[in-house]
This record gives structure tokens, sequence and C-alpha cells, in this order.
């Protein structure tokens, strides 16, 4: 239910982005490798750019047939946010970022903390450049994203915005990250944070009668169905027109159509679709 889709010509972010979600970051011991395998493993033959940039998987409760058609009631939404889209929609390989990637790849390789951890080092060079952030990693709390990272926010002196960012390639979750990356933040810190959890519920059909036209001269097109919904946690709750939760449930507004596989609008009979944020 979450379209959308990009060309085949690929930007330096969308570059860089790729080449983590498919770098080898080896095997864990405590992986389960063999039964469920290791993203970076699955990422390979991916084709990024062309996949939808969230997916969203529907149950539904109380099946039954109403006016000829198989529908159901709608029990939960699950929405989830293709990492790649994620981090392309709020970052960017620019200058900046690549300048300070370089200088840090520099810092690293050095004698002095060639055989430091990747911890250390991003350590050591943040402390040495005044860049000071709070960071987290993603696996200690509950997102919509489809693969785990560690993000460091901080800001240069000049004012510039960055983050690092290392994406979690294995499959248990205490090893198996990626080597850091720098990137510029498109927007603000708060959207990044913002888009891990927050998604959206549109009716995209219309009123069942026309719109009367101004001193009954013409009629006007259909009014679009006015009912929308949004969520701050991945779904669980939902706010109907950016309100507090009311009487417009979403659950109740509408249904599942079995055959079809869509979340129909019990007053319109329009297509309800599902969306996740994608930059502001």
């Amino acid at each position: 239910m979450c379209g959308g889709q990009r060309g085949a010509v690929m930007t330096p972010t969308e570059e860089r982005i790729i080449q983590m979600l498919k770098e080898n970051t080896g095997r864990h011991f405590l992986d389960s490798g063999g039964a469920y395998g290791r993203h970076w493993e699955r990422n390979q033959h991916r084709d990024f750019l062309s996949e939808p940039p969230c997916k969203t998987e529907i149950r539904w409760k109380n099946e039954r047939e109403e006016d000829g058609k198989i529908i159901g009631d709608l029990d939960e939404v699950l929405i989830v946010y293709n990492i790649f889209h994620f981090l392309n929609n709020f970052l960017d390989w620019d200058e900046t970022a690549q300048k300070i990637e370089k200088e840090f790849y520099e810092f690293a390789t050095s004698d002095d903390y060639k055989k430091e951890t990747w911890e250390d080092c991003l350590d050591a060079f943040c402390k040495t450049r005044g860049y000071v952030g709070v960071g987290a990693y993603t696996y200690n709390y509950e997102t919509i994203l489809s693969q785990d990272i560690i993000y460091n926010p901080f800001e240069t002196n000049e004012g510039d915005e960055l983050m690092i960012i290392r994406v979690h390639n294995g499959c248990d979750a205490r090893g198996g990250f990626t080597s850091p990356a720098f990137f510029s933040l498109v927007d603000d810190n708060d959207y990044f944070l913002l888009a891990m959890n927050d998604v959206y519920a549109s009716c995209k059909g219309y009123s069942p009668e026309m719109k009367a036209g101004v001193d009954g001269l013409f009629d006007l097109p259909y009014e679009r169905c006015p009912h929308n919904w949004s969520s701050d946690d991945g779904g669980h709750h939902w706010y109907y027109n950016g309100c507090c939760p009311s009487e417009k449930e979403l659950f109740d507004m509408v249904h599942y159509d079995v055959e079809s596989g869509k979340v129909i609008c019990n007053d319109c009979k329009g297509v309800v679709e599902f969306h996740v944020m994608e930059g502001c």
C-alpha cells in the first residue's frame, strides 16, 4: 500500500547508503545466520531504488460476507519503513560529509588508532574535534525501520549538522555493524527521529454525490473524502485529522476487503492508503 519508485541513476548519497547496506560485516559466533540469514547477505541482490518506501501488512478478524464481498475488521496494521529510503530521505552525503568522513578514516588508520575499535576511534575523533551529540541504537526501542542503526548526531564548529551512521547488517543484535559513515542532515534532527515511528493513513476516495456549483450554474467535481489519520507510535494508536483520539477511530471507520487486499473507507468506499514520513 506504500508506493513510489525512483529512477535508475543514483546520487552519491544513494550509492553510499547502498554500499553500507551491502557491506560484509562478517559472522558473529552468536548468529543464527544459517537459519535466518544476515542482512548483508540478503541485501546483495536487492534493487533498493525500485523498492517502495514502506510495506504494510494488515491483520483482520471477524471475516464475513457483505454485499457479495468477503470483508473483515482491522485487527492490526504493521508498517515497515525501508531503511534505504529512510536514510536517503533524511541524510545527504554532500561535500561537507565526505570531507569529514575522509578525515575520520585518515585518523582511524593512523598508527595510534589503526588497531582500535570503531567505537574507540569515533570517540577519540569526536573529542579531538569537539563534536558533541547524544546518539542511540534503535534496537533498544521500538521503531518501524526495516534494519536497526546506531546513530550519533553532532554539530561542527561551523554550525553544520551531521549524523554518524552504522547499520546493523548482521543477524544477532550484538554484532555485525557496518563501518561508520558521515552524512549531513537534510532536515532538523527532530524529523529524523520522528520518522522512525510516524505513520499516516488517508482515504483516496470521493464523496458519493456531486458538490453543488455556485448559484446552481454548474456542478463541481466530487469532493475528496476528508478522512485521514496519523500515528506517532508505528500504528498502535491513531489520531483523526491530527487530533487526539476521538469517536472517529480508524478501525471503526474502515474495513478490509479480503479479495483485493485493500482497506476500504466505510463512508465513500474509497481505498485507504498508508504512508511514512518522507521529508518535510
